[in-house]
């Protein structure tokens, strides 16, 4: 399908020539490839893939220091009223 002079301002779609209001100018089933190649779309080459090398994971060791333990003495209860006895 070739443009014709009067759809200079129309957008091919692969529905067929639309306006830029939306209105559908020429039905008419097209492939993308046409629809790209009317509407000036340039085809970009897939993007080159590199790949590197494999990094070696890297273990962090923590060193801390021993840890004294603490005991704590109870202290004896209070008791809350005295006793009269002694």
């Amino acid at each position: 399908m070739k443009r014709q002079a009067w759809l200079k301002d129309a957008v091919a779609t692969t529905k067929g020539w639309v306006s830029k209001s939306g209105e559908v100018l020429v039905s008419g089933r097209m492939t993308q490839e046409e629809v790209d190649t009317h509407n000036g779309v340039v085809v970009v080459a897939a993007p080159v893939v590199i790949e590197t090398a494999p990094v070696e994971a890297v273990e962090e060791v923590i060193e801390t220091a021993p840890v004294e333990e603490t005991t704590f003495k109870k202290k004896a209860k209070k008791s809350f009223f005295k006793s009269s006895k002694k």
